[in-house]
């Protein structure tokens, strides 16, 4: 019996060993293994892992509860196999993948991989968003270094963002999102900034319009278009003659390429319209047209309406022609006459200016103020505003009112037909 004992219990140690070694096999196996399937993100692998790890688990504690009863053998059996295939099988699954992984990396096509990319993905267009919206240019440029796809299908965004960050003065951001992002330096965008609206409004527009220049020179070094606009008045140079930004006026008929007189409204018009004599002496010196006239009318009867005696007299000396208007097709001017609006806003020293550089003081034109416009001469409008002194200084120069100049025409043209009937 002592014998039959110790054999016994020699082969219970024996199996207890051998089951205890391959259930700790088993679980170190198992929890290797999760650890690898994290570090690589092949969650499925993991998954397994857990099973493994859970199946070994199982296992021990089934083993334990029967130890007492006494079926050790039948108990230890199964423990010991079922070990071993999870863990072969596990072990065997993890070296395919390793392999399939080392490889060809990234191509093991498991849901949960490309789950955390885009999850990752996610999170840094995430944390660009909102380093470009705090000004933080070094940690959006560190993002775009290590994460290029925030930058994939932004254009749109980065355009408005650049509109933003010139308004604002963020020059930093501004060239970030022009050199890194690729905004479009010359897209013409419908854009709300506040309570204003901007219709097809272009960076070098706004750029202008906040009068700062190193933000125009920064942009059009970046190969923005002087020339580019949906209205005149949006042209840079037009903003700056408005504003009377002699440095920016200055900056960008010098050095580039700005057309001094463009189609429709030129700046010259602008600057006369605003009262800026120091803009219009600089335009005129660099080859603007002063007799140009667009459907306003002309530089000079800016000036007139702006009441600005300095930028008359400038416009004058430099050649502007004081009878010049637009003519429609039936040859009648379709504006005012500057005479005809000095006299208007009872402007006697521009008047006399006007009348001394030759204005016609008996030009008819159509006055836009009434709702039916007639032909009106000067002097008809001096007589309407009962402006004795006008009426007094046209009259010296010749002055006549359109129903005299009606009827001398009426006369030369009975006077004609009787010279040809004789």
């Amino acid at each position: 019996m002592p014998n039959e004992r110790s054999q016994g219990a020699g082969w219970k140690c024996r199996l207890a060993r051998a089951v205890g070694l391959s259930g700790a096999s088993s679980l170190w196996l198992a929890a290797a293994a999760a650890a690898i399937c994290l570090a690589v993100s092949l969650n499925d692998a993991g998954w397994a892992a857990y099973v493994v790890l859970l199946a070994a688990t199982a296992c021990g504690l089934l083993l334990a509860r029967n130890e007492a009863r006494g079926d050790r053998k039948l108990l230890a059996k199964f423990g010991l196999v079922a070990n071993g295939v999870l863990s072969t099988g596990l072990l065997g699954f993890l070296i395919l993948a390793a392999i399939q992984e080392l490889r060809h990396p990234g191509s093991v096509p498991l849901h949960d991989r490309r789950v955390s990319q885009q999850w990752r993905e996610d999170h840094a267009r995430q944390r660009f968003d909102e380093a470009l919206r705090t000004g933080n240019v070094a940690v959006a440029r560190q993002i775009a270094q290590h994460a290029s796809e925030v930058l994939d299908d932004r254009q749109d965004a980065f355009d408005r963002l650049l509109l933003a960050a010139i308004v604002e003065g963020r020059r930093e951001l501004a060239a970030f999102l022009v050199e890194q992002c690729r905004a479009d330096v010359n897209r013409m965008t419908d854009w709300r900034y506040g309570d204003r609206w901007h219709s097809q409004a272009t960076p070098l527009y706004l750029a202008a319009q906040q009068g700062d220049l190193e933000f125009v020179r920064a942009l059009i070094e970046s190969r923005a278009d002087p020339n580019r606009a949906w209205q005149p008045e949006q042209l840079p140079l037009a903003v700056a003659a408005r504003n009377g930004d002699v440095a920016l006026a200055a900056y960008l008929i010098r050095q580039t390429q700005v057309e001094i007189n463009p189609k429709g409204t030129p700046p010259l018009f602008f600057a006369a319209q605003a009262g800026q004599p120091m803009v219009v002496e600089l335009l005129l010196q660099n080859g603007a047209n002063p007799n140009a006239v667009c459907a306003q009318g002309s530089a000079l009867t800016a000036a007139i309406d702006s009441s600005s005696y300095e930028v008359t007299a400038m416009l004058l000396i430099c050649g502007a022609d004081p009878n010049r208007c637009s003519q429609s097709e039936g040859g009648v001017p379709e504006f005012e006459s500057a005479l005809h609006r000095a006299v208007a806003i009872s402007r006697h020293d521009l008047a006399e200016l006007l009348l001394r550089h030759e204005a016609d003081v008996n030009m008819s034109c159509r006055c836009a103020t009434e709702s039916t416009p007639q032909q009106k001469t000067s002097l008809d409008l001096a007589f309407e505003n009962a402006d004795q002194p006008m009426i007094d200084l046209l009259l010296g120069y010749g002055g006549m009112r359109q129903s005299e100049l009606d009827a001398q025409q009426r006369a030369a043209v009975t006077t004609l037909s009787k010279e040809k009937i004789l």
